[in-house]
């Protein structure tokens, strides 16, 4: 239909087939179609001959949908797919086909560079085929309040470990806020409450009564002096952050970042350094230097001697807070845009 609610076009569910309405034919270039990729083919094509210049550049979003379609229309010299993780979950040998015949392709993880730099290999396209890795997310400075906060946060990104690692990192988390003093666990997840194990719902809520219990070990004295009832503590919570604003809100009121995955989450290495925190991680990425604003261990067992590496030596913290400042204008928005200029028009810019 079209705004006004004339019928456009019909389409029959079984056949696939598209008719055109009579009062639209002057519209379209058949009054019958086979699909209704079709009809996106055609209206694809009018637009690149009627907006695209010979010279202009063309990123694209890769999508298994669209890029043959888009190859077929678009100059492959001026073409660029884009791999989003978040959107590119998997990268069948189709889509990798696909990206492989345009000129550039930007992506955003180690695993799908390494991915995507195999396939060219095997396929023997590298010499007319530019690959680069760059952050979607730009920098933005943000305040952080954790220095103001009682308790001292601990920030613990949950959805990369599988069941086995994540509770041996819980367990040890648990046992280091019982041996320190207002220590606090936030689980982050982008993950509906829903999809979160019933393993460890119950882990949460058990621990947290636990050490309750234990602050309830206080004198009637002491009671009498508050005269008031004692709130419970969350020594651990879950925190959902399904959003980018709930995200950065949260880690605002965090000391230190922990992220044990495989590869450590790409926006939430980007926020760690945009308000300024330091990260944990076990792979090496262009967004923590060790020591620095962060530190890269081994295996789980330095895991508390790098959290104690910021947490009792203020310095240290600091360095990384000023580190992260400087980490913060190496992956602004003008800076990407640069990079990608130097890939994609950096011959006809002289770079």
């Amino acid at each position: 239909l079209d705004i006004n609610g004339h019928t456009i076009m019909i389409q029959s569910l079984i056949t696939q087939k598209v008719e055109i309405s009579h009062d639209f034919y002057s519209q379209f270039e058949k009054i019958e179609y086979s699909s209704i990729e079709e009809i996106i083919y055609e209206k694809l094509r009018q637009y690149y001959f009627k907006y695209i210049e010979h010279h202009d550049k063309v990123i694209v979003a890769a999508d298994q949908h669209h890029n043959d379609m888009i190859n077929k229309i678009f100059d492959l010299k001026n073409l660029c797919f884009s791999v989003f993780n978040q959107r590119n979950r998997t990268l069948e040998e189709s889509i990798l086909q696909s990206i492989i015949q345009a000129q550039y392709c930007i992506i955003d993880t180690l695993e799908n560079e390494q991915l995507i730099k195999d396939f060219v290999k095997n396929h023997d396209v590298a010499n007319h085929f530019s690959l680069m890795r760059i952050t979607p997310f730009d920098v933005q400075t943000l305040p952080n309040m954790s220095s103001q906060l009682y308790e001292t946060n601990i920030g613990v990104w949950i959805d990369s470990l599988n069941e086995v690692r994540l509770k041996e990192l819980i367990d040890m988390l648990i046992q280091y806020s019982v041996e320190r003093e207002n220590i606090r666990l936030h689980l982050l997840t982008r993950k509906d409450d829903t999809d979160i194990p019933e393993w460890l719902t119950y882990k949460v809520k058990n621990t947290n009564e636990q050490l309750n219990k234990n602050e309830e070990q206080l004198s009637l004295e002491v009671r009498d002096i508050l005269e008031t009832e004692i709130e419970e503590i969350e020594y651990i919570k879950l925190v959902f952050v399904p959003f980018e604003e709930q995200l950065l809100k949260e880690m605002s009121h965090l000391r230190v970042m922990i992220d044990l995955g495989n590869e450590p989450d790409l926006y939430l290495q980007i926020s760690s350094i945009s308000v300024g925190i330091p990260q944990i991680n076990q792979l090496k990425t262009n967004y923590v230097d060790h020591k620095l604003n962060g530190l890269i261990i081994n295996d789980m067992s330095e895991l508390i001697m790098a959290i104690d590496f910021y947490l009792l030596n203020l310095k240290n913290w600091n360095y990384s807070f000023a580190h992260s400042i400087k980490l913060s204008e190496e992956f602004s928005s003008s800076k990407i845009i640069t990079q990608l200029n130097h890939l994609i028009e950096g011959e006809n810019n002289g770079t």
